[in-house]
Formats: C-alpha cells, structure tokens, sequence
C-alpha cells in the first residue's frame, strides 16, 4: 500500500531521535526539547521524554538513571520503553549535536509536523466527496499551500482577457 506520509514519518522519527538521544548529553537539547519541541510525535519518545523530564534536576540524568524510575514507576508499555532507550544509547550513528545541529533537527521536526497536519487536513476535507469534488479541493489546497502557482494562473488570465480586447 503507497502511503505517502511514510517518507514524513521516518524523517520526523530522525530528528526526534537525533533530539532525545542529545537530551542525554546535553542542556542545549534540554532547552529546546523544553522551549520548543514540547513532545514527540512517536508515542515510545513521547513517554521517554517524559520519564527524562520527570527525573531531570540540573543535569541531565544517564540513562540508568532513567530506567531504573520506569522500572519503578511500571507503566504502559514499560519494557518497550526501555528497550528503546538502551537501543538508543548503544546507536553508533548518532552524534552528540551542537545548537546549529540541535536548530536544523527542530527545523526538520517542524517542518514534517506541518507536513503530517496538512496531508491529515486534506483527507478531512476530502472524505466523503465526489472524485470532482477531492480534486478541486485538492487544487485549492495546492494553491494555498504554494501562491506562486496562482500568480501563474493570473498571468494567464491576463493574457486571454487582454487578447480578447
């Protein structure tokens, strides 16, 4: 089955990772995770990232530290979560970030949020309509989305009224 939100979802994923796992490491991500990103879109990150914030005081606590309180406090999906955070912290590919690093992964996160929140306003809009009808809505959401494309059509419009004249 094509799902074309696929291709947001593992980029979105990317940058939450790349964020939580500098949690870890640093107040830098701490400060954005808390200033401006405020949850994660995947539900395991989302708890991990809670579980941190919950335990965290002035530096950030290892991840020991953090299993050992989900290990207390139980909870939904308890061994999922720690074995999320183990995987994370044994990744070879992920490096700790500086604040561009940490800026351009939030630019990332917002940029595919739109994105899903957009494609999930499209098939509100569309649902239950006519094959015409999810078209031009469709067209108007292109529109909207991108207004270049609308100075092109006005162009042509000028171009056909004043070779009417």
């Amino acid at each position: 089955t094509y799902r074309p939100e696929a291709k947001v979802l593992n980029r979105l994923k990317r940058a939450e990772k790349a964020i939580l796992f500098n949690m870890f490491q640093s107040q830098d991500a701490i400060a954005l995770y808390q200033a401006d990103v405020k949850f994660f879109h995947d539900d395991i990150y989302r708890q991990i990232a809670n579980y941190f914030m919950e335990i965290y005081q002035s530096d950030p606590p290892d991840h020991q530290s953090l299993i050992n309180h989900i290990s207390l406090t139980g909870g939904k999906d308890q061994q999922k979560i720690i074995n999320t955070i183990a995987e994370l912290m044994s990744e070879k590919n992920l490096p700790r970030a500086d604040k561009q690093q940490l800026l351009d992964y939030l630019k990332t996160l917002n940029e595919e949020r739109d994105k899903l929140v957009k494609t999930h306003q499209m098939k509100v809009s569309i649902a239950g309509k006519s094959e015409p009808e999810q078209a031009r809505i469709i067209k108007e959401l292109h529109k909207q989305a991108k207004p270049e494309l609308n100075q092109g059509e006005n162009q042509d419009e000028n171009q056909e009224k004043n070779a009417k004249k």
